[in-house]
């Protein structure tokens, strides 16, 4: 190893390919709808670090052969959702991941989150269990509507998610529109005729989910994703579930998302892994899968592979993965399982927090449990009652400011929930439009500030290890570095590959870089050997040293 490198300490290399016209943008964009109209911006400015699209040919500084590059645009709306999450305080980042419960009638209704955070802006409010309007939709909506008004008066920057729990039949249906038929008579439809069934469930989801959005509602935690694995067990007993195939739960579940989505309503699938192989009923009791991880790829995560839904609820049920902590405590499963296995982007909300003795009696302290809610990956904490919240506003605020991965976790999440609020056109400044309400999206940008887009070091295969770019800046943990891209025609998974050691740093710059932690591997090979040829790919190697300064620009591996 020359001198160079011997100074250098290499934690990791992340390999990916950039479709021509593509670059490091593809990081930044939270979908792929390439009729939505973009801003561009210089690729010389580093405050948006963000590059307009254009092709050039120039000098390779260290080959003096010509070299392709290509830089791109960033969406509008990627930009200002970034200047949004940096300017927040840490309250206002804990509060946005709070849904908080009403309860009680009068005037002060819908006033409540005000009394019970000290802000109308809170992430979600849960109009269910013990409010008074449930009997009537005209009292429903009103109240619905007072509540809208009471956040515009606090000039909400991310106005709450009005959410209600209004499932299939009339046995969870927390506003009275008119109800879809029963779990029991879609099934049988289904199995009848699958392809007009599915077809005709659309039609009436979307129906469903329209009266629910006019009586204000944003989002329903009403599509149950559970496969039955026996007729005596919790979801079954409950006739709630779609019974126990799962590829028709997955078809029925697929056309409820389907219908809430032209509607214009954020659908939740639930209850993460799978509450249909539980016999417990986790209000009342532990509630603990009888299925090991091999039965559950087999039945219980089918309907949640590839979906399009905004929202996935993870229950309070212990699972193979972890036998300590229930899924919505725990990190193996909802951050393992859900968000890196499955690959899902969109927002994770937890069980209610509050009084259920599935989380109760494994995590006693409330505010303790927000919090680790939060640290397993769910980016909404879920309480049906009205608080108050100061202990668990405290809690989250006092952990992001002594943990910098639960800070930079936090931001994810709110980055996640103002996404879903966008679209759902609840953040001033941003159109719907930019971010697609049920699209299979990429992460979104978890750093706030434009200027703070990670700058990354591009390696080819000429023998040189590092190349000047456009838009140095900073990553996470004192990772530093400059950018440029290549030209490529093919395209493959992004990988992280670290040396043993250096996961933490590896798992930063897979965060910072909006990949699937799924996708980090350790290897004890020489990392610049797993670079590919340009221009095949292009190869982002990220280094962390005390003898690394960026403003050198050029290193070579033969000094």
């Amino acid at each position: 190893m020359n001198s160079s490198r011997t100074r250098l300490l290499t934690v990791a290399v992340v390999v990916t390919a950039f479709a021509l016209g593509a670059g490091l943008a593809v990081f930044l964009q939270f979908g792929t709808d390439s009729n939505s109209d973009a801003t561009s911006v210089s690729s010389g400015t580093t405050t948006s670090g963000a590059a307009e699209e254009s092709n050039s040919t120039t000098e390779d500084p260290l080959t003096t052969q010509p070299k392709s590059t290509t830089t791109t645009t960033v969406r509008p709306g990627v930009i200002a959702l970034a200047d949004i999450v940096a300017a927040m305080s840490p309250e206002e980042k804990a509060r946005q991941v709070l849904v908080i419960g009403l309860s009680g009638a009068g005037p002060s209704l819908a006033s409540s989150p005000r009394t019970s955070t000290g802000s109308m802006c809170v992430g979600g409010v849960f109009v269910a269990r013990n409010w008074a309007p449930q009997e009537s939709l005209a009292a429903a909506t009103e109240t619905i509507a007072a509540i809208s008004s009471e956040a515009e008066s606090d000039s909400c920057v991310g106005r709450p998610l009005i959410i209600t729990d209004a499932e299939a039949g009339t046995r969870v249906l927390k506003v009275p529109v008119d109800p879809l038929p029963s779990p029991a008579d879609l099934l049988t439809a289904h199995v009848a005729d699958s392809t007009n069934a599915v077809e005709e469930l659309q039609l009436l989801a979307s129906e469903f989910a329209t009266q629910l959005r006019a009586a204000g509602v944003h989002a329903n935690f009403g599509v149950i994703a559970d496969v039955d694995v026996d007729s005596t067990f919790y979801m079954a007993r409950q006739e709630r579930s779609f019974g126990g195939d799962p590829a028709s739960v997955s078809e029925i579940t697929g056309a409820l998302v389907e219908g809430h989505c032209r509607a214009g309503v954020a659908a939740t699938l639930k209850h993460f892994p799978n509450q249909g192989a539980t016999p417990e009923d986790p209000h009342g009791e532990l509630s603990r899968s009888a299925d090991d991880v091999a039965a559950w790829q087999e039945r219980g995560m089918i309907p949640y592979v590839g979906t399009t839904a905004p929202m996935v609820m993870t229950g309070h049920i212990l699972f193979e993965p972890d036998a300590e902590r229930p899924a919505s405590l725990s990190r193996a499963i909802t951050t393992g399982l859900l968000r890196d296995e499955l690959a899902y982007q969109g927002v994770i909300v937890t069980d209610d927090l509050s009084g259920m003795r599935g989380i109760t009696t494994v995590a006693t302290d409330r505010a303790k449990r927000t919090v680790d809610a939060i640290a397993a990956g769910a980016d909404l904490a879920l309480f049906v009652d009205d608080g108050p919240f100061d202990r668990e506003i405290d809690a989250i605020v006092s952990r992001a400011e002594a943990d910098p991965e639960f800070a930079r976790q936090l931001d994810a999440s709110v980055a996640r929930v103002l996404r879903l609020k966008a679209s759902l056109g609840l953040l001033d400044g941003i159109e719907p439009s930019w971010f697609p309400l049920c699209t299979d999206q990429e992460a979104p940008y978890l750093h706030p500030a434009p200027a703070s887009i990670p700058a990354v070091v591009v390696a080819n295969g000429t023998g040189k290890r590092f190349l000047a770019g456009d838009t140095a800046s900073r990553l996470p943990a004192g990772v530093t570095g400059h950018a440029t891209t290549a030209l490529s025609d093919d395209v493959m998974r992004t990988v992280v590959y670290f040396e043993e050691g250096h996961e933490a740093t590896a798992a930063d710059v897979a965060t910072a870089l909006g990949i699937p932690q799924s996708r980090l591997s350790s290897t004890s090979a020489d990392l610049e050997s797993l670079v590919p040829p340009t221009p095949v790919v292009a190869a982002v190697v990220v280094l962390l040293g005390s003898d690394f300064d960026p403003a050198d620009g050029v290193v070579s591996t033969d000094e």
